[in-house]
């Protein structure tokens, strides 16, 4: 027995102290014992309380061996870049019918210090039960060979270590991140009907130089499992600050929990780059294990604004009764009237407004269970290096107009609502362009989408080419929209990124309100607001 502070007794209490007290088992039984501690007051036994008697009990048992199963035989963390911290778990599960103590885990002492083990814990693990130990991979320096070490697991005894689980990693100079890394399926069935859960991916190249990938593999024995693909053909090249989008899937064989490593190789490159997933299928579920179940595109949509896309939905039932799809949609960018077109499980979408929009897919058995959900996304891009969107709150005539200041000025009234300078209604819409074209290129003239004269909008005008020697400005008129107020939204984009976003108020019919001038740079733009505001306009 021991203080806290290792100080050898007398001790003086005043205040509440710790003590440790240690017991070693060298037989099997219980060992009761009982600690007397004698008090002292002023150097003699105190009259009131004399002693203070502590009891302990210590039961000393012959564990049997572990049976201890390691999710993964070995630990790779592939390639890894120079400076980059990775931490990976190794999942350990006492298989056995009793109770196994684990006495201690310790990384090799003469493997790689770049290697480190963020909860090396003792304790017991109990029949069925699971832990989890944080392993943690940080190179520091390219060597051109890869680190090396080993978890020992010891159990029962220290002196037995029963477990090994051998580690390694590459230092690399690219600077490849998976988003997300795990990939975690859940709860996927594996009972009658079992098919592919399938979950996206992104790699994004974080470093300076472009990544050529050559090949995707699984590691171990979850080839029949598991399986991983780029959306392009390999071999494909990340070039610095882009990603590439991939998909995993997973069918569970039996009642497990499974985890697994995808291997990304890159050329050039001894070690691929690892993307850790995981699954389970157990009975657990019950009766929710026959619900049928939505599934949803592998990875979120990405489409030209005003482009007709798909919305691959598929429905799956686990007790094979035919199931069928109903898609809705949750929620649009502000101005869309956007709506699915056609029934089932793949209908088309058009979006009609540059934004997100969210979709729910709903599946129904039929014996009309409805079973689980999914969700997905689709964004609309603008369509051209300049493109500018308005939409309204209330329906009515509102015109959107870009006005070329290679040929007029902006705040001159009479620039706007004619040829050739300026791109609106009259001109611009259904193929036209203004005559003559903008710096004699079709590519370099504005274009309009469509003339709403009845609804919210969205009007939209594109560039694809834009000039880098003048601005353009940026006007919206209420033409005829009597429901005054009315809020306008005006969104200006350069190179598919969202630059202003200008609020306007109209209070009458015929106002007229220039809120701007865009300037294109190359590859970015600049915005000047105006503001300025004509009544009365025609």
């Amino acid at each position: 027995m021991t203080a806290a502070d290792e100080s050898p007794p007398p001790w003086r209490l005043d205040r509440q102290e710790t003590f440790y007290l240690s017991f070693l088992g060298d037989n099997v039984g219980e060992f009761p014992v009982e600690i007397s501690f004698p008090i002292r007051v002023d150097d003699a036994t105190s009259e009131e309380q004399p002693f203070v008697k502590v009891e302990a009990t210590a039961t000393v048992v012959d564990f049997p061996p572990c049976e201890l199963e390691i999710a993964e035989p070995s630990l790779r963390f592939g390639a890894v870049k120079v400076g980059t911290i990775v931490t990976r778990p190794i999942v350990i599960t006492n298989r056995g019918a009793t109770t196994c103590p684990i006495v201690k885990l310790a990384l090799d002492p003469n493997g790689s210090s770049a290697f480190s083990s963020t909860t090396l814990w003792p304790g017991l693990l109990a029949p069925g039960e699971r832990r989890a130990v944080a392993t943690r991979y940080t190179p520091t320096e390219l060597t051109g060979v890869q680190d090396r070490t080993s978890l020992f697991v010891y159990h029962s005894n220290e002196e037995t270590s029963t477990a090994v689980v051998p580690i390694s990693g590459l230092a690399t100079e690219f600077g490849l991140v998976a988003e997300p890394n795990i990939i975690d399926f859940g709860w996927v069935p594996s009972v009658q009907c079992p098919r592919d859960a399938i979950k996206a991916f992104t790699i994004r190249n974080g470093g300076a130089e472009p990544v050529k990938i050559t090949g995707i593999t699984i590691a171990a024995d979850g080839s029949q499992r598991f399986a991983a693909r780029a959306d392009e053909n390999l071999p494909l090249t990340i070039e610095p600050a882009r990603s590439k989008s991939f998909s995993a899937s997973y069918r569970p064989l039996d009642y497990s929990h499974d985890i697994w490593t995808i291997e990304i190789w890159l050329d050039g490159v001894d070690e691929p780059f690892v993307v850790e997933a995981r699954g389970w299928s157990d009975d657990a579920c019950g009766p929710l294990c026959w619900w049928p179940w939505a599934i949803c595109p592998a990875a979120p949509q990405s489409v030209v604004v005003n482009t007709r896309s798909i919305l691959s939905g598929d429905a799956y039932s686990p007790s094979c009764r035919e199931a069928t799809c109903e898609w809705q949609l949750l929620s649009a960018p502000i101005g869309s009237t956007a709506r699915i077109a056609g029934a089932g499980c793949t209908p088309s979408f058009s979006p009609d407004v540059v934004g997100t929009y969210k979709f729910k897919l709903a599946v129904t058995d039929e014996l009309g269970t409805r079973g689980f959900d999914c969700q997905h996304e689709l964004t609309a891009e603008p369509i051209d290096a300049i493109t500018v969107q308005t939409v309204w709150d209330v329906p009515g005539d509102i015109d959107l107009h870009l006005l070329n200041e290679g040929l007029a000025d902006r705040r001159d009234p009479i620039s706007w609502d004619r040829d050739p300078a300026d791109c609106f209604h009259r001109n611009c819409t259904e193929g036209n362009r203004p005559s003559p074209l903008w710096e004699g290129d079709l590519e370099m003239t504005a274009s309009l989408d469509r003339n709403d004269l009845a609804g919210t909008g969205p009007e939209t005008i594109h560039i694809p080419v834009p000039s880098v020697t003048h601005s353009y400005a940026i006007g919206v008129y209420n033409r005829g929209n009597r429901g005054t107020p009315v809020n306008v939204v005006t969104n200006i984009y350069c190179g598919g990124t969202l630059v202003q976003s200008v609020p306007t108020v109209f209070t009458n019919v015929a106002q007229f309100k220039v809120i701007g001038s865009i300037r294109y740079l190359g590859t970015t733009c600049t915005f000047t607001p105006d503001g300025t505001l004509w009544s009365s306009y025609y």
